[in-house]
């Protein structure tokens, strides 16, 4: 497993170079940048930001300055992207996703959270992973994935371990890697009961500024 730590304050301006390999499995989790009404939110962090904006726990991007990341560059010409988006932004995530060289085809996953966040409409307590694709599909070995699941909310922002686990399920052998990792360790695993255990295998290369070894 690689890991390639970053400064995401630096994307505004000029991109850090992309690893020179070619991946099947791109995963991705964009720092997404979008208006938070902080002033609702009085508790701040030791930088004076809300607790509760994204802006409190991690830097964002611009989808413009996302849309010049060269993904194209790492990615073999038939793989697959799963990428994070978060609801009301889900129009801007397809349109990054055809800017990063793949076609939306559905949604891969649902996140059921043990906790809900202030929504404008409803409570905010699930969150989606789509997946587009570039060529064809890479070869599958597991057909029997379940798009629903359910899991902690960990570290802020930290996605649930169970997507890396159906994932891998589904494409064991082949290179992938996490783009703008937000601190899932290496040596993560997921017990599952009954003395079985999951975890994260070595064909994961990592990207992000918030890499646990």
């Amino acid at each position: 497993m690689t890991s390639i730590v970053i400064n995401l304050t630096l994307l505004v301006s000029m991109f850090p170079p992309l690893p020179n390999k070619k991946y099947s499995i791109i995963y991705a989790d964009p720092p997404w940048h979008y208006k938070m009404q902080e002033f609702k939110f009085p508790k701040k962090n030791k930088k004076g930001k809300s607790l509760y904006t994204i802006k409190g726990q991690y830097d964002t991007v611009t989808d413009e300055d996302l849309k010049k990341l060269d993904i194209e560059s790492i990615s073999e010409d038939d793989s697959l992207l799963f990428m994070w988006a978060v609801s009301p932004k889900l129009k801007e995530g397809i349109e990054l996703m055809e800017a990063w060289g793949f076609e939306y085809r559905t949604i891969a996953f649902v996140w059921h959270k043990d906790r809900s966040n202030r929504g404008n409409y409803t409570m905010s307590n699930c969150e989606i992973c789509l997946v587009g694709k570039r060529g064809k599909i890479p070869e599958k070995s597991s057909h029997s994935e379940q798009q629903f699941m359910k899991e902690k909310v960990e570290r802020h922002s930290q996605k649930p371990l169970q997507a890396y686990i159906r994932i891998q399920n589904m494409f064991p052998d082949c290179k992938r890697i996490e783009l703008f990792s937000r601190g899932v360790s290496k040596q993560a695993s997921l017990d599952i009961g009954s003395n079985f255990s999951y975890s994260i295998d070595n064909n994961w290369d990592i990207w992000g500024d918030q890499v646990i070894d």
